[in-house]
């Protein structure tokens, strides 16, 4: 009997491809069968069913009939009998379970079959009661699988990263009343001993809606309130025509919009960050949409993975850059303003407040992101990958949602963070909170004395990113199945501000030297300029494709070339678009500070901020409520990209508006209105015109 059941598991998992079974005398009806009933049911013989029914009772009845599940064993029993007289739900359930899909070798190793078909199976009456259909995803795992026919196919398949197993997920309508464990217990005994079965409540699914927790009905009361602030704030705005008082005013739409598609500029603002700040956050959406692609299913997952080791691919993967050019404009900006304001107002600036500011600055909108993953996102989706990837995202911000708020999740929090890729706002912040130490300096001390200090201070964060990568022998390129620790290299290094602080401090060198030539134009001849130019471009070519080599699969790992690049390729990345931006700030940028100073910019780089929040959630909600496997090419990516900078860009105003903008406007009337004086306001309209981080978004609409 064990034997039989080993077949019957395999004519369900691998139907005609894999022939080669175990003995057993009934095999090879069985195997005919199978084929007669692909062929021939196309063509409307009607006389190959009750041979095909019995077939399915024999392969599906095992996996249920031993489940110590009383009403999961008669309800199907009742599937089978609907089967043998032709219930149209019992063939919905039947059709909508998976079947082989081509291209296994290819990578193409989830067969989900039709949620929503399956689903869509309701109310089936029954002497027992009524009963749903039920999707659940399992997961089958061989290890070390000695069945032949399986150790040759599996051999064939490259797993990336060299693992010697191969995972397999497989979707089932089975009734409703049949439990997650029924499910696995039954696969675990008719399966190959090396198989290992995963199934979860989690990872099954029905039609039945899920109940509002007390977290959802905060999230909606919130989510009211400020709604009904901004109708209520737009309509007493328009009935004032615009003179109404400041307070009334913060939640318009109609005001708050204006400044937001507002494309005029104030004398000190520094034009070109707009297109910076903006081709900076399409670079990251375009690489975050590329790296959920490959943890997605997809009919050609090997093909997708090789791209990693492709010198076209290398603009994609090493999208990883424009988080340090966020970080290089950050700190340019807290030199270039607060020096400035220490200039104008001839004190040091009051450092409680400067942190309080840059707190009420931040958290609104990050805020509201943490709140929404904590809440209502729960309802929003569904598909067979939805519960199991949500519920996870929902469990780190219930355990972490405290240090995100805080900025410090990217210590405490270690790789279990709330809304993962504000790793960065916790890194940004920290770096703010240390800004006060170099300002007090560049104020007190002579210039050569400051230009010492923050060249040794870039040593010195050179020295350390080497020597956190040698030390813990971290690769140097993107996960290709080569090369020790990478999971700990983006736990230890990618996320830590002390190996990430060079960027900023070179853009804070930058806002420095910009502050001392401000109101006059550096004199530097043709030569000078042009060499600038193609150092800079030099120095992006060559940060964009130095990883190349560490991503062929024939690389052997070298510490010390590893730990050369990891510490170099930022700073020269960040040099780089220094250079840009210092040619375009003093009368050097040509061509290129007309592109990147482009009125259409302007509205679009005061979103930057809420589009980092947004795009990434955006397109995790995606990814997670996807029915089919993908198919990986440039075309469709880009096709993607398109699409989730779109959306980001909605979603993005939508929070802006609602949220960032409002608190922004509470604050400056509440704790900034006595303490402003004119040329204060001017700055700010250059400098901080209401977005929340200053290396995302222009401040030059205050």
């Amino acid at each position: 009997m064990a034997a039989i059941r080993l077949v019957y598991a395999k004519i369900i998992i691998f139907s005609c491809f894999i022939h080669q079974m175990l003995p057993n005398e009934n095999s090879d009806v069985i195997a005919e069968s199978g084929h007669k009933f692909w062929l021939q049911s196309l063509i409307g013989n009607e006389e190959i069913i009750p041979k095909v029914t019995s077939l399915i009772e024999d392969c599906i009845a095992p996996i249920l009939k031993n489940s110590t599940n009383i009403l999961c064993r008669k309800h199907s029993d009742i599937y089978m009998d609907g089967l043998r007289n032709g219930t149209p739900w019992a063939y919905h359930m039947l059709d909508s379970t998976a079947k082989l899909e081509a291209g296994i070798l290819m990578g193409n190793l989830v067969s989900m079959g039709n949620f929503d078909e399956c689903i869509g199976v309701t109310d089936v009456q029954t002497d027992l009661g009524p009963f749903h259909g039920k999707h659940c995803l399992a997961s089958l795992t061989w290890e070390n699988d000695t069945f032949l026919s399986t150790k040759k196919l599996f051999d064939l398949i490259e797993v990336p990263g060299g693992s010697n197993s191969v995972t397999i997920q497989w979707g089932f309508c089975i009734p409703s009343t049949c439990g997650a464990e029924d499910m696995r217990a039954g696969l675990s005994t008719v399966l190959h001993r090396d198989v290992t079965v995963t199934l979860s409540e989690l990872d099954c699914h029905t039609n039945e809606g899920k109940k509002l927790k007390i977290i959802d009905y905060v999230a909606i009361a919130v989510f009211v309130t400020f709604g009904l602030s901004v109708i209520l704030s737009t309509s007493y705005d328009l009935l004032k025509k615009g003179r109404g008082k400041q307070i009334l005013i913060s939640f318009s739409l109609y005001t708050n919009g204006r400044k937001l598609l507002s494309t005029k500029d104030s004398p000190e603002t520094l034009t070109c960050l707009s297109g910076i700040r903006i081709l900076s956050i399409c670079w990251i959406v375009l690489g975050h949409r590329y790296l959920l692609s490959m943890n997605v299913p997809s009919i050609n997952a090997i093909t997708g993975y090789g791209f990693i080791s492709d010198w076209s691919t290398m603009v994609i993967i090493n999208s990883v850059l424009a988080v340090d050019t966020f970080l290089l404009v950050s700190g340019l900006l807290v030199a270039y303003g607060q020096l400035g304001h220490v200039d104008r107002r001839q004190k040091f600036l009051n450092v409680p407040l400067y942190y309080l500011h840059r707190y009420i600055r931040l958290t609104p909108a990050l805020a509201v992101m943490v709140l929404m993953q904590l809440s209502l996102i729960e309802h929003m989706g569904s598909g067979p990958l939805w519960d199991k990837g949500n519920k996870h995202l929902t469990q780190l911000c219930q355990e972490n949602w405290w240090s995100a708020l805080l900025y410090v999740q990217n210590y405490v929090s270690d790789y279990r963070m709330c809304v993962g890729h504000s790793w960065y706002l916790s890194v940004d912040m920290q770096l703010f909170w240390i800004s006060p130490l170099i300002l007090l300096p560049l104020i007190k001390w002579p210039r050569k004395w400051n230009l010492l200090l923050l060249g040794t201070l870039i040593i010195g964060g050179i020295i350390i990113s080497y020597t956190v990568n040698y030390v813990n022998e971290f690769p140097a390129g993107i996960n290709a199945g080569v090369g020790p620790e990478w999971d700990n290299r983006d736990r230890y290094e990618y996320i830590t501000t002390h190996a990430r602080f060079t960027p900023w401090l070179i853009g804070f060198g930058l806002g420095y030297l910009l502050h001392c030539c401000k109101g006059r134009k550096p004199l530097l001849t043709g030569l000078q300029v042009y060499t600038g130019w193609m150092l800079s471009a030099l120095g992006c070519f060559s940060a964009i494709y130095w990883r190349l080599p560490f991503q062929q699969p024939d690389y052997k790992y070298n510490v010390y070339i590893s730990a050369i690049y990891a510490c170099l390729n930022r700073p020269i990345w960040a040099f780089a678009v220094g250079w840009v931006i210092y040619a375009c700030v003093t009368g050097y940028g040509g061509p290129v500070d007309k592109l990147l100073s482009w009125g259409a910019f302007k509205p679009l780089g005061r979103l930057t901020y809420c589009i980092y929040l947004v795009h990434f959630t955006y397109i995790l909600y995606r990814q997670l409520t996807t029915r089919t496997p993908i198919y990986i090419n440039g075309i469709n990516l880009m096709s993607q990209v398109v699409s989730d900078v779109f959306f980001s860009i909605l979603f993005a105003a939508l929070l802006s508006l609602g949220f960032e903008v409002p608190a922004l406007n509470v604050e400056k009337v509440l704790l900034r209105a006595e303490r402003a004086d004119k040329s204060d306001i001017v700055q700010r309209k250059s400098v901080e015109d209401g977005r929340i981080n200053q290396g995302f978004a222009a401040k030059d609409n205050r």
